[in-house]
């Protein structure tokens, strides 16, 4: 089983690549080069009758977007996850706060996503934790990522 450390070293690993390295697709494609749109600019239709506000599993959101941090958990998380979460709080969005994994298993790491309901006090948030982890005292894990 892969400890908290080498978790918390791959974390940063994942950082540090995405910052210091191209990280796009180079030969993947999504199709869209072969999709062409017909232009329909909606002149019946004026830009303050637009909505882009959305309801999602009963929270209000700006837009049907989520910012998906991979971040928490190790030091450097802690300035990234604040900073997306009150981005997420300012533009009334939702924000997924990746694996909790590490704040369950080191205390210390639990701070690097506590910051997000910190910095995003009404901002609706997703948290994620494998069945692994859950597979001793559930329900003890289960709520420790909830408050988080």
């Amino acid at each position: 089983m892969e400890t908290s450390k080498s978790t918390a070293e791959r974390k940063s690993d994942h950082i540090r690549i995405c910052l210091e390295r191209s990280v796009q697709f180079r030969s993947k494609s999504t199709w869209l080069e072969h999709v062409d749109l017909l232009h329909n600019a909606l002149p019946e239709m004026s830009a303050k009758e637009m909505k882009t506000e959305t309801r999602f599993l009963g929270a209000e959101l700006s837009f049907p977007f989520m910012i998906e941090a991979i971040t928490g958990g190790v030091p450097e998380a802690l300035e990234i996850n604040s900073a997306l979460a009150e981005s997420a709080e300012t533009l009334k969005v939702a924000m997924g706060v990746g694996s909790q994994r590490l704040g369950l298993e080191d205390a210390e790491s639990a701070r690097t996503f506590r910051v997000a309901r910190e910095k995003a006090p009404t901002a609706f948030l997703v948290g994620n934790i494998g069945a692994a982890q859950l597979s001793e005292r559930p329900g003890e894990k289960a709520a420790r990522s909830v408050e988080m």
